[in-house]
């Protein structure tokens, strides 16, 4: 917090100073917002990305469609990112940073607020607001929100659905293109029927039904002076969260062999890395040695890739649900590039091979190998299944579908129910010592009548082994976050005592000892904390749901 406190100080200072030298100026935030709408349902403010500094997906198309053919809706873009702000104000639509008095303005007359994921954190002033989530990684093959049960998300997601999770059962539509989705979206979102919005997604059907949106030069054809006859070849990977060393360099050894066989076949091999990827040490030096060589591109993801998929030929994928998106834009050819399925512990919740498409690759030497006969597997019939599957509510009246669902939900005001969580330990009951040494010293005083010859430097400083023990353990958890794949850091019992098991060579007979000493020191010494419990018999005679918490002790 306080490091991005000082870095909105210093970008807010060197506006003024840049305003005052006059190389720019502060209309961003002065801008008057015009909105005049009064009815609440009809003013819909528009985000995407996780920190809502994109112009980008879903809300991208929608917001344009609305702008551009439903008057009566006045659409806003709501983002943190001035140069975001400039972007939408220069094609003409209205846009306003969060945080500044105009867009609080705005917000104070928006009912429906638009993104395209589930949001940490809910801007100020929309809380009753309809809340329509048009991401479509939820329809991805591999579990993502309430289904992760591990991994480097998983505090994230637990975080948004403990603090918001009332909002979004309220408020919360998510739009699907078919029962597949819906039934995965239902699952993983925890939505009712009635939230969700049937119809195919807006960044995959705006470019083939409505005037194309054209917002940089993409024309790469003649723009690298290739042969007319050249096909596109797109390589878009998702990112892996247990990927070790360089992705890049692993999936892509050798790009001069690539570039080699893009030349005599007339390709031109875009790659189009997940952000998390671009960033890798091998990609960014690719893309400096190769960045005059006309065969290969590197995608730089400030534009809109969704607006050139339909010139696509062929889609190389993994794991990531984008090649379904390539599907509804028509493209025909496909290859599953999977160098390092051996190596990830994946957990679809849904059959892999049923769900995707195309000749599969497990190495760079196959894929070089099979590149130049793609065009000779016909995938019309899976093409057609897969449609089926992920695109069956799709059709010409998707956008007027889409809106009107907005306009006629209803948030439902029926209030969820709350669980109540107490930890036994210091909040129900307590112990009668002033300090949880306490336990310790007396631990201490039994190993001294005890005759199983523990070392005369363990019995001496006990109370502070058994302390450092614990922190050791704590430390560890802490520290081994990447390595064991896991936010897991609340330890165990018997992990305290296997430390000084270790460290002191003690036997199991000691070990057993100790354990049974403190417990029954624990025991002796617990009290109740009387105002505590109360609460909780208070809760559950009026019928609420009460857990508590502790130690496992195995």
């Amino acid at each position: 917090m306080k490091n991005n406190l000082i870095s909105r100080a210093k970008r807010a200072k060197n506006l003024l100073i840049k305003a005052y030298r006059g190389k720019t100026s502060l209309s961003i935030d002065n801008a008057k917002v015009n909105i005049k709408e009064t009815d609440k349902n009809k003013v819909w403010a528009f985000c995407s990305g996780h920190y809502s500094n994109d112009f980008r997906g879903n809300p991208k198309y929608l917001f344009i469609y609305i702008n551009k053919y439903r008057k009566d809706i006045t659409a806003y873009w709501l983002c943190d990112d001035p140069k975001i702000v400039k972007q939408v104000r220069k094609l003409g639509y209205k846009a306003y940073r969060i945080g500044t008095k105009q867009a609080e303005e705005a917000i104070n007359k928006t009912g429906v607020l638009i993104h395209e994921q589930v949001k940490i954190v809910i801007p100020e002033g929309l809380e009753n607001a309809k809340y329509i989530n048009l991401w479509h990684g939820v329809g991805g093959i591999k579990n993502v929100e309430r289904s992760v049960g591990e991994g480097r998300l998983l505090d994230e997601i637990a975080k948004k659905y403990i603090k918001n999770n009332s909002y979004y059962r309220k408020n919360e539509m998510y739009l699907a293109p078919s029962k597949f989705i819906e039934d995965i979206a239902i699952d993983q979102l925890g939505l009712q029927k009635e939230n969700i919005i049937r119809a195919g997604y807006p960044r995959c059907i705006y470019q083939t039904r409505c005037e194309k949106i054209h917002s940089f030069n993409s024309n790469f054809i003649e723009n690298r002076d290739l042969p007319k006859d050249t096909k596109i070849i797109a390589y878009v990977p998702t990112f892996r969260n247990e990927k070790k060393g360089d992705f890049f360099t692993q999936a892509i050894p050798n790009v001069d062999k690539l570039v080699e066989i893009c030349k005599k076949n007339h390709y031109l091999f875009i790659f189009k890395m997940h952000p998390i990827l671009e960033k890798e040490m091998g990609f960014l030096k690719a893309t400096e040695k190769y960045k005059d060589c006309k065969w290969v591109m590197f995608w730089d993801n400030k534009y809109d890739f969704y607006e050139v998929i339909s010139d696509i030929d062929l889609c190389i994928f993994d794991f990531s649900s984008i090649y379904t998106d390539f599907i509804a834009l028509g493209v025909k050819h496909y290859i599953r590039y999977l160098f390092d399925n051996d190596t990830l512990n994946l957990n679809f919740p849904m059959d892999y091979d049923e769900t995707t498409l195309g000749h599969k690759c497990f190495s760079f030497e196959e894929l070089l190998e099979y590149l130049p006969n793609y065009k000779e597997e016909d995938l019309t019939k899976k093409i057609d299944k897969i449609k089926k599957l992920y695109w069956e509510y799709s059709d010409e009246k998707d956008f007027d579908r889409i809106i009107k669902n907005i306009i006629n939900f209803k948030r439902t005001e029926s209030s969820t129910k709350k669980l109540y969580s107490f930890d036994i330990f210091d909040t129900l009951i307590s112990r009668k010592v002033l300090d949880p040494m306490g336990i310790h010293y007396y631990v201490k005083e039994q190993i001294e009548k005890s005759d199983l010859n523990y070392p005369e430097y363990f019995v001496k400083n006990y109370p502070k082994i058994r302390r450092s023990a614990e922190l050791n353990v704590r430390e560890y958890y802490n520290r081994t976050k990447i390595e064991r794949d896991s936010l897991k850091v609340e330890i165990q019992f018997d992990e305290i005592f296997e430390r000084m098991e270790t460290v002191y060579s003690l036997n199991k007979k000691q070990i057993d000892f100790l354990k049974k000493q403190e417990l029954k020191a624990e025991l002796d010494n617990v009290i109740p904390i009387p105002e505590r419990i109360n609460e909780v018999n208070e809760l559950l005679e009026n019928g609420e749901e009460v857990i508590c918490t502790y130690l496992k002790i195995s």
